[in-house]
């Protein structure tokens, strides 16, 4: 099972709010075990009201669609007005 995490670095449009059918750049690629039709989950962390805890809350979907040794590039499947470059992503088992 692949445990495989990163970070979205960068898109194809010059934009920094994401939407379904965009491309994004990942940070990880095939030396990190990631392949085409692989699927992401997108995270943000959101303090609590107590701002003490912070907790991961899912904000987008990808699918890989072109890997190259240590990048990625994916479409996006799923998003909101959250999912941005620098999100965490995480791979869907």
């Amino acid at each position: 099972d692949k445990n495989i995490e990163g970070y979205i670095v960068a898109s194809k449009i010059a934009s920094s709010m994401l939407s379904t059918t965009d491309i994004v750049y990942l940070d990880v690629g095939r030396n990190q075990n990631v392949a085409m039709g692989d699927h992401f989950d997108v995270h943000m962390f959101r303090d609590t009201s107590s701002g003490e805890a912070v907790f991961p809350e899912m904000v987008g979907e990808l699918l890989v669609i072109n890997t190259q040794n240590d990048t990625s590039s994916a479409v996006v499947l799923k998003g909101g007005d959250e999912l941005r470059i620098g999100r965490k992503i995480r791979y869907k088992k």
